[in-house]
């Protein structure tokens, strides 16, 4: 009798050893997209333990959270989720949100994914709009809106919350999903339609009649010869709109720049996160009406951010 309680015991023991835990799932699929070449492995599978565990990052989790057994439920999902990962699907789509300059958005492909040093462009622009807006009233425009983030940013930084100035941004993008997604994401943020509107529609076909005071874009600007090199989960993932710039990646800096001529007031800025062999060739690019500024470099030191000023 005392033998068959003990091997009870045992198996019982043996059961709860082979038990999954949060740490026990991080350890196997990082392991695994670290064998399968998965970019950044062991961040991915956190992310998506984390997910499933309703935290945003696996540190959240405390040592009882990290050590418990999960439900079936958690491990169907963790292992669903880890297998698209496997795919070379991009997390961000995966966990369907991001984080951008303080925001949580949401995230669907093929929508553009916003990058950290994009929060760069960010700050730039709220600056502008802090020590060089002549009226209270700015109106401005950002094309190639993607999922929103830039405006979005901009309108809730807490730079230009705490500042008298009133801004209205109309977000243009020729994907009408960008568009879809942005109105999402305005309504996620709690940002209404006083202060942001987005339309699907070209730089090229904005009234003429509408003036802004300022252009903020992060516009496609890869060059042809250069999406081949794109890593896989860039290429077959993201809509090639939001990344490809045509033969030298200008194509779209060159049309907001010739709708500026119309669009934007005497006096008024353009902001543009471009190629880092572009601030050499914009300067040589410009209408007459326009003057180059200034050029700063992003988080990793590459000249990616110019200016460009209309003169009055």
């Amino acid at each position: 009798m005392l033998q068959n309680v003990s091997l009870r015991f045992l198996r019982h023991l043996a059961k709860d050893n082979l038990k999954e835990t949060a740490l026990s799932k991080l350890k196997h699929w990082t392991n695994q997209f670290s064998s399968n070449k998965v970019l950044e492995p062991e961040t991915s599978a956190a992310l998506i333990v984390a997910h499933v565990l309703n935290k945003k990052m696996f540190v959240e989790l405390d040592s009882h959270e990290k050590q418990q057994p999960l439900t079936h439920q958690q491990i169907k999902l963790i292992d669903n989720l880890a297998r698209k990962r496997l795919q070379k699907i991009p997390i961000q789509y995966i966990i369907k949100e991001w984080d951008f300059s303080g925001l949580t958005l949401k995230m669907r492909p093929p929508v553009f994914i916003p990058r950290p040093e994009t929060e760069d462009l960010v700050q730039f622009v709220s600056d502008e709009i802090l020590t060089n807006s002549a009226t209270s009233v700015l109106h401005l425009l950002e094309v190639g809106c993607g999922s929103g983030a830039i405006s979005l940013a901009v309108i809730k930084s807490e730079k230009i919350k705490s500042n008298k100035t009133d801004i209205n941004f109309t977000c243009i993008d020729c994907n009408q999903s960008a568009v879809n997604l942005t109105k999402e994401n305005m309504m996620l943020v709690d940002v209404n339609q006083t202060k942001m509107q987005a339309i699907h529609t070209d730089i090229a076909l904005l009234p003429t009649n509408q003036m802004f005071d300022g252009i903020v874009s992060n516009p496609p600007y890869i060059p042809s010869k250069e999406m081949g090199d794109l890593q896989a989960e860039i290429y077959q993932n993201e809509s090639h709109l939001a990344l490809h710039g045509g033969y030298d990646g200008l194509d779209v800096v060159r049309k907001i720049l010739d709708a500026s001529k119309s669009v934007l007031k005497p006096g008024g800025w353009i902001w543009l996160e471009v190629d880092d062999s572009h601030p050499k060739i914009i300067p040589n690019i410009l209408p007459e009406q326009f003057a180059f500024v200034e050029m700063r470099e992003d988080i990793f030191g590459n000249p990616r951010f110019v200016k460009i000023i209309k003169k009055s």
